[in-house]
């Protein structure tokens, strides 16, 4: 009797100290989302600045290297916490810009 005693103490000991770590895990879990949201909008912000960048070589494509020259810098040295998170996607999608320009350009001479 006194071992079964001791057996359901223990186990209610244990099962609150599991709530609670339940409890620190959906915490951390709201917080990483909150963290992916934020990652998100920054993304977002890029995306439409890219999708202006190709709007705007379409109209005066002498200036896009440049442009996406002075951004692959300033991505470069970026220390924001979450646009630090995409640099690599940032790095690679002005890169494919600057592909595309070139390929563009070529295209026109040969014609």
């Amino acid at each position: 009797m006194r071992s079964l005693f001791l057996l359901l103490f223990s186990l209610t000991i244990f099962s609150c100290k599991n709530v609670k770590s339940t409890s620190d895990e959906e915490e951390s879990h709201m917080q990483l989302h909150k963290e992916m949201d934020k990652v998100d909008e920054e993304y977002s912000k890029f995306e439409k600045q890219l999708l202006n960048l190709y709007t705007e070589s379409e109209k005066n494509p002498d200036i896009i290297t440049s442009k996406a020259d002075s951004l692959l810098n300033v991505n470069k040295n970026e220390k924001d916490k979450y646009k630090s998170q995409i640099k690599g996607t940032i790095e690679d999608q002005l890169h494919y810009l600057k592909a595309n320009y070139i390929i563009k350009k070529k295209n026109m001479k040969s014609l």
